[in-house]
């Protein structure tokens, strides 16, 4: 067999090569997947906690950086 198909989450992803090679792309595509989902994740929170730090002095700053939190939330590049 030189391809497996791996149906996860209702996304199909093909891999080339035997089921070792399946494994070894797998591990390190997770690998990256939960690295930049840790990422986003500190970023967003970081982010939450300023806003709750300013909500009093600065409310303009703070409206805008809610709706920037909101639209990158929202968008395609969001990792889920």
């Amino acid at each position: 067999c030189t391809k497996i198909v791996d149906a996860e989450g209702g996304i199909c992803t093909e891999y080339e090569g035997n089921y070792s090679r399946f494994l070894q792309l797998k591990k390190a595509r997770m690998d990256a997947w939960q690295a930049a989902y840790d990422a986003q994740e500190k970023k967003i929170k970081e982010e939450r906690k300023w806003i709750q730090k300013f909500k009093v002095k600065q409310p303009q700053a703070v409206k805008q950086r809610q709706a920037k939190l909101e639209k990158q939330i929202k968008s395609d590049d969001y990792v889920k």
